[in-house]
């Protein structure tokens, strides 16, 4: 198993675990995600039917987005989101309002599992969260210090991840609400 108590002096940042209010989160990664930045109330009316759309359309695939509300509404959110917290990668940033991006300690940003906090936000719901937390903005979260207390926190194992200088990334949580 992986040490990470050194993460901090090698990249900058540490890994957090937390439990927060969804609404205290920035979605870039939701439905909505395809709409371009734009900080008008058209823009907001903008991103509200492009998620709309979104999700229509993944409905009528495989009722993706009907089945995980209910799922979240019955089970809660089981496996936790990917926050950034006071830092985001650049290629997020032009989609952040210039007033967050001045300001790192209002910079917490959802960056992976962004489905479940779209729906989460819906219902304002608490969301489990693995945080890559750039100014210890949580540092009364529990500290991730190995793979094993990593991986412990998920429900459902992430089919692989990676921690470099960027953050934590990860790829392919099973979709276990199409399952059942």
């Amino acid at each position: 198993m992986k040490d990470f108590s050194n993460i901090k002096e090698m990249y900058g940042y540490v890994i957090r675990y937390a439990v927060l209010p969804s609404n205290l989160i920035l979605n870039m990664q939701g439905p909505d995600q395809f709409a371009l930045p734009n900080f008008t109330e058209d823009g907001d009316r903008i991103r509200e039917a492009t998620a709309r759309e979104v999700i229509i359309r993944r409905n009528q695939k495989d009722n993706f987005y009907n089945i995980l509300e209910e799922d979240i509404l019955k089970y809660g959110v089981e496996n936790p989101i990917l926050v950034y917290a006071g830092k985001v990668h650049e290629y997020l940033e032009r989609k952040v309002h210039p007033d967050i991006r001045s300001d790192p300690s209002k910079m917490i940003i959802g960056v992976h599992g962004g489905s479940r906090l779209y729906i989460a936000q819906k219902h304002n719901l608490n969301v489990p969260c693995v945080i890559i937390d750039w100014i210890d903005r949580f540092k009364d979260a529990k500290l991730i210090t190995s793979e094993q207390e990593l991986l412990k926190v998920y429900k459902s194992q992430p089919v692989k991840y990676k921690i470099n200088s960027n953050g934590l990334i990860y790829n392919a949580l099973p979709q276990h609400h199409l399952e059942r």
